[in-house]
Order: structure tokens, then C-alpha cells, then sequence
């Protein structure tokens, strides 16, 4: 029994630690890609601050990618032992799936501790790092949002194209003013520029120099009828705010996010919070205020534990789907662990659209999932004991 329990906890073992780290490339990489590549390309970001950052973004995809990498080892392991007729023989010598599978679940509730711990210190704490390192780019060197050669549309409202740049300095220098609807209003050329930062605004100002253009009507931007007379100035300022790239506030004073910390941070908020209930009139606004903010601390505690708890929730579903499916082929049995996998979380994160509902107890709803999916695993687990 020993050795059949080391060869599975082993086969199993090896087999979830290459599907966490595909799913762990796949969500770091899609990560990456929208905030880390382009700002490398661009200029931005240095290889190591972006090396660093792409490291920061490992623990965060654990959440997901852990228990996904389990239940993939457990449906290609136990899926080729079943076509291979091993779990057949393996009943045949009189022992119950409960009994062959109990290494599998002993793997699970070991992968369901460290995510607790990761969950709940390591990653709040990278996830913290990871935004801090984005909003320094701009504390750090603002300047390099304008990069000559490309369209920037970081700023809301404009679209800005640079050919040259020279320090502060920019040349042929394109402005796309838009509307609220998305569409141009104001179309302006200038032979030459420069880009200053405003610390006290947090705003970045272009001013051109002998610039031409063209302004259209409001009613319908892409009618060429709309245009009006061209525009000549000899000088123009455009003030950027840099608001959706960074707070306004410095990193150490701006409030936190719930999502960014750790345990004992949520537990501190939990009981503040409950403090504040105690302290108001119940009914009133600083009452409901107060019974809001305890309920998205104990629903972020919560969530945490429970998408730990999910490596144990999708192995005990991916135990009998694993024998009954029976197939050897590890891509499929990847795309049925990916399809259970989205199905989970689809669950969990509906839960949390109830976050500021206390009557909705979403602290309870979110391990709704992991119990409908236990359930679902011991009841088949059951009727393939029986055959």
C-alpha cells in the first residue's frame, strides 16, 4: 500500500506542479503583456524593474493556477491509470477508491495550506508591491509617457503622437482632441513642443509652438461638412492628468485596498468596523457604513481561505471524473480541467458582486462552490465504488 500511495502522491505530485506552472506562464504572461511589454518597449520600464515585476505577479496567479495545476494532474494520472485497466485491477485486489485515493486527497489539503499562507501574507503583500512599482514609474520619470514614434492614449480626452523627442523637447507634434462620445473634436499640427511634469497637479503639460489645425462640430465629428475654417496658433498648452496612471496621492498615504491585504490587516478592518456598529445608532448612516466595511473585510477573509480550500474542492470532483473519464490524452484532460476550473471561480466571483450586501452574507456564498463541488465529488465518487 505504501508503495502505491508513494507511486500516486508522486505521479500526481509532478503532474500538477507542470499544470500550475503552465496556467502560472499563461496568467503572468497576460499580465505582463498589458502592463510590463509595452512599457519596456517603449521605454518606460528598465529589464530589471520589469523582470522584478513580472516576479511579483507569480504569487497572485497561485490563487488560480495551484489548484488548476492539481486538478489537471489528477484527471492525466488517474485518467491513464483507468485506460490502462490499473484501477480496475487495483479493485479486483479488494481495494475501495476511497483507500486508493487517499494520497491524492492528503496532496490536496497540503496544496490547500500553502495557498492559505500565500493568499493571506505573500500575495497581498507582492500584489501591494507590484502597484507601488507601477505608480513609481510615473513619480520616477513622468516624462517618459510621451515616447516619439508611437500614439499614446494614456491621457483621457487626447491622443498625442510625437516624431522627435530630445529630453523635453518634442517635434512634429500631433494632437487628437476628443469628445465624450470618443470622436475628434480638434485636430492640431505643430512643428515643435515640449513636455514638462506638474507635481503639485499631477499633470503633465505639452505646450506646442506654430501649430495648424482644424476643429469639427459636435453634432457630427465624422461629417466632413462639420469642419470648420483651419486653426492657427502660434502657441497652445494641453494640461495631461495623470490620474488613471496614478493616484494623486503619494503611495504611503493613499488608502489601501481590501484586495491588497494581508490577514491580520483584514482582520484589523473586521474589527474596527464592528467597533463602529456598536458605536451608531443602528439604522442610521454611519451604522450602515460601518456594517458594509465589516462585511467586504470578512468576504476578502474569506475568499482568501476558499479559493485556498479550492485545491480540495477540485480534487474531489477531478478524483471520479479522473477513473470514470478514463482517458490517456493529456490535452484533453487539460480542457476539462480548465472547463471545471472556469466553472469554480465563475462561482466564487459572483459571490463577490454581493460584497457591499451584508443581507447577502457573501462571506458564506463564497464557499458555496466548494461545497456544491465536494458534494458532487463524494456522490460520484460514491457510485464508482459500486461498480
Amino acid at each position: 500500500m505504501k508503495l502505491l500511495h508513494r507511486y500516486i502522491f508522486g505521479s500526481v505530485g509532478s503532474a500538477a506542479l507542470f499544470g500550475a506552472g503552465l496556467f502560472a506562464f499563461v496568467l503572468v504572461a497576460a499580465n505582463a503583456v498589458k502592463d510590463v511589454v509595452e512599457r519596456v518597449a517603449s521605454g518606460q520600464l528598465t529589464l530589471p524593474v520589469a523582470a522584478h515585476m513580472v516576479a511579483l505577479l507569480v504569487p497572485f496567479t497561485l490563487s488560480f493556477a495551484a489548484p488548476m495545476g492539481l486538478l489537471v494532474g489528477i484527471l492525466v494520472v488517474l485518467g491513464r491509470m483507468s485506460a490502462r485497466n490499473e484501477i480496475v485491477a487495483l479493485k479486483s485486489a479488494g481495494l475501495s477508491l476511497w483507500r486508493i485515493s487517499c494520497s491524492i486527497v492528503v496532496l490536496s489539503l497540503i496544496g490547500a495550506g500553502i495557498c492559505a499562507y500565500v493568499n493571506n501574507y505573500y500575495a497581498p503583500m507582492a500584489r501591494a508591491q507590484y502597484r507601488e512599482l507601477l505608480s513609481g514609474i510615473v513619480h520616477e520619470a513622468p516624462l517618459r509617457f510621451i515616447v516619439p514614434g508611437r500614439f499614446v492614449r494614456d491621457f483621457p480626452g487626447y491622443v498625442i503622437y510625437a516624431g522627435e523627442r530630445d529630453g523635453e523637447r518634442l517635434g512634429n507634434v500631433w494632437i487628437w482632441v476628443l469628445g465624450p462620445d470618443r470622436q475628434v473634436r480638434q485636430f492640431l499640427q505643430a512643428r515643435r513642443g515640449s513636455i514638462s511634469y506638474d507635481a503639485a497637479k499631477n499633470t503633465l503639460i505639452l505646450d506646442v509652438a506654430q501649430a495648424t489645425g482644424e476643429s469639427r462640430g459636435s453634432s457630427s465629428a465624422d461629417d466632413m461638412g462639420e469642419v470648420r475654417p483651419q486653426i492657427v496658433l502660434d502657441r497652445a498648452s494641453f494640461a495631461l492628468p495623470m490620474d488613471r496612471l496614478m493616484s494623486s496621492q503619494s503611495v504611503q498615504t493613499r488608502p489601501q485596498k481590501l484586495s491588497n491585504m494581508s490577514l491580520p490587516q483584514l482582520v484589523e478592518v473586521r474589527d474596527e468596523a464592528g467597533l463602529g456598529m456598536g458605536s451608531a445608532a443602528p439604522g442610521s448612516v454611519e451604522f450602515r457604513q460601518a456594517e458594509v466595511a465589516r462585511t467586504r473585510a470578512s468576504f476578502y477573509i474569506s475568499r482568501n481561505f476558499a479559493f485556498a480550500f479550492s485545491a480540495v474542492a477540485l480534487a474531489m470532483l477531478g478524483i471520479p471524473l479522473g477513473i470514470q473519464v478514463g482517458r490517456q490524452e493529456t490535452y484533453a484532460n487539460m480542457a476539462i480541467a480548465l472547463a471545471l476550473g472556469l466553472l469554480y471561480f465563475m462561482f466564487v466571483f459572483m459571490a463577490g458582486w454581493a460584497e457591499r450586501t451584508p443581507e447577502a452574507y457573501p462571506q458564506f456564498m463564497v464557499w458555496l462552490p466548494n461545497v456544491g463541488f465536494i458534494a458532487l465529488g463524494v456522490g460520484l465518487m460514491i457510485r464508482a465504488n459500486r461498480h
